[in-house]
């Protein structure tokens, strides 16, 4: 029977809950590998404890690894949020670290939707203005989803609402059309 962790030829692999791993340099210290980490329902590796005054809190393996940034928090470079290599965190304020979020929903694109309606992909720049306020910049539908993702590449960059040097661009063109139901004509298109 395998323990947990396992040394890897460049990492550790630890075993979380919810059948999932994360992976941390060889080098970390024992205040991360002598303890039992899960998996919490935003995807990261964290575990629970009590401080001093006998109150429970939520630790982040990332934010232990990282030391706490006084005021920052950590970003995942490559995103995902279980890869918890020293080469893969860096410090961010919470602009920057919004700057890298994927996209989510039907379209493999950030800031492009399906228009169920109009039969097209609905592209816009949005971000959290001033009191908490949604602004945006509305980009317009498109055939093709590429062709979305690459205008809200275009407009991101100009927009100045994200950091460049942390700003996830849409990868267009690097993967295969995703078909959707059309309601209307009963068949994929």
């Amino acid at each position: 029977m395998k323990r947990w962790p396992i040394r890897m030829p460049d990492c550790w692999v630890i075993a979380l809950t919810r059948d999932r791993f994360t992976a941390v340099d060889l080098d970390v210290g024992a205040d991360v590998l002598s303890h039992v980490w899960g998996c919490n329902e935003h995807g990261y590796a964290s575990r629970n404890t009590t401080t001093d005054c006998g109150a429970r809190t939520r630790v982040l393996m990332h934010r232990v690894l990282m030391g706490h940034p006084a005021g920052l928090q950590v970003d995942h470079i490559d995103g995902d949020r279980l890869n918890n290599r020293l080469s893969n965190l860096r410090p961010a304020t919470n602009r920057q670290n919004h700057s890298n979020i994927p996209g989510r929903g039907k379209s493999r694109h950030r800031g492009v939707c399906w228009d169920s309606n109009r039969q097209r992909w609905y592209a816009e720049v949005r971000r959290r203005g001033p009191g908490g306020k949604t602004e945006r910049i509305r980009l317009g539908r498109f055939v093709c989803e590429d062709a979305a993702g690459m205008a809200w590449n275009k407009a991101a960059l100009a927009s100045g609402w994200f950091d460049p040097t942390f700003l996830r661009l849409n990868q267009v063109g690097d993967a295969p059309m995703r078909r959707h139901r059309d309601e209307k004509a009963g068949g994929w298109r």
